[in-house]
Formats: C-alpha cells, structure tokens, sequence
C-alpha cells in the first residue's frame, strides 16, 4: 500500500475528487477502500465544504472521534461519512502522521467496531473535540466514563 494521493478512477470510484487507499476490517477481512482527500474538497468547494484547521487534523489525541469521507468501491454502494475513534498513530515511511482507529457508527459496509487505517489528516473532515473533552473531565457523568472507572 501506497500513502500518495490517487485519483477516484485509479480506484474507479464514484467521486471525481482524490482518494488514498486504506483498510477495514469487515468479517475479519481486510478491504481495500478510498478516503476522501477533504483538503482538496475544502478548497474546490469552499462554500459548502468546510473543515478543521490543519493544526488540528494534525493533533487528535488517542480516544478523540474524527470522521472521514469513504468510497466503499463497490457499484450501486454510496459515499458515507462516520465517525471512528483514533486508537493509535503512528509516523509512516514518508514522514506523515497515520492515525488507526475504531468505526464508532454501524456503516453499510463495516460494522460498529471494526478497525480501520491509515487515515491521514488530509482524510479528516470533522473532530469531536466536545465529546472527548467531556468524557475526559474528571467526575464526567456518561455512561462510558462511569464504565470506565467502575471497572478501575
């Protein structure tokens, strides 16, 4: 797998903005799908695409939700966006920063859990900076964080 830039019809798919390849995880297979470039549709369409700054793209801590754009490659299959949780990064041959992470919604192809990567910052259309900040307040009363520290 590379990390340049591709265009949807080296993947053949359905958008004519660019695409790079990643993985998830969907029964236990990997596939190969496109993630759409959103610094390429933020400046092509920039009154009705708008995105976080790069700065922080470029800085989701580990349990943050990012969402991406994906092309499944699969005719009559459209785009979707959701939101996954990064898991972990990691700097790749090149010098970018990959995030992994987990699929935080059901999609109509991979399901609620399911890992997925590389994702890079020029993939990430949106962050939940809310959520993750309150989830990591101390005292935070959701449901996950009382989980969390009732199995401390």
């Amino acid at each position: 797998m590379c990390n340049c830039k591709h265009t949807a019809a080296d993947f053949k798919l359905a958008s004519e903005a660019p695409f790079n390849s990643t993985f998830i995880e969907v029964d236990s297979e990997w596939m190969e799908i496109g993630l759409q470039d959103v610094e390429y549709m933020e400046e092509n369409f920039p009154d009705t695409f708008s995105i976080p700054e790069k700065e922080i793209r470029e800085s989701i801590p580990v349990g943050m939700m990012a969402k991406v754009i994906v092309d499944w490659g699969i005719e009559d299959v459209p785009n979707e966006r959701f939101w996954f949780e990064v898991a972990s990064t990691q700097v790749d041959d090149v010098g970018n920063l990959a995030y992994f992470g987990v699929l935080r919604n059901d999609t109509i192809v991979a399901p609620w859990g399911a890992m997925m990567g590389p994702i890079y910052a020029w993939n990430i259309c949106d962050v939940d900076a809310e959520e993750y900040f309150n989830r990591n307040i101390v005292g935070c009363s959701c449901d996950r964080c009382q989980q969390v520290e009732l199995a401390a």
